[in-house]
């Protein structure tokens, strides 16, 4: 959301684009990889040995496979660290490539976020 905020912020106008502003917004760079630890570990482990599942979706794949890599390169740098503490350490450094999400996605989980009254 705060992505969003500042791409809007600067795009300049009083009806930004909010379509555009999230197509650019996702295919930047994120904080984070969004993923609880069991997942990743789950999907790096089978993206490691070439196994993901072939029914996934690219955008799925290319997280998974970013990850995996981000991994591979923090194993071969310290050698005899496991997959799980390469995973711990990528994760906590954060800096994700991209957001991971479609266009469609995003755009309907910034509606869900911006609709949500305040509590």
């Amino acid at each position: 959301m705060a992505a969003v905020e500042r791409a809007a912020a600067a795009e300049g106008t009083k009806e930004p684009n909010i379509a555009k502003i999230i197509r650019q917004v996702i295919n930047g760079p994120a904080p984070e990889f969004y993923v609880s630890y069991e997942t990743a570990y789950r999907y790096v482990s089978l993206a490691l040995r070439g196994a993901l599942p072939t029914e996934m979706s690219s955008t799925r794949t290319r997280q998974w496979n970013d990850l995996a890599d981000r991994v591979r390169k923090v194993m071969s740098r310290n050698r005899g660290k496991s997959c799980a503490a390469a995973l711990v350490e990528v994760m906590e450094r954060g800096n994700a490539p991209s957001f991971y999400l479609t266009p469609s996605s995003a755009l309907a989980l910034y509606y869900r976020l911006t609709s949500q009254p305040c509590a």
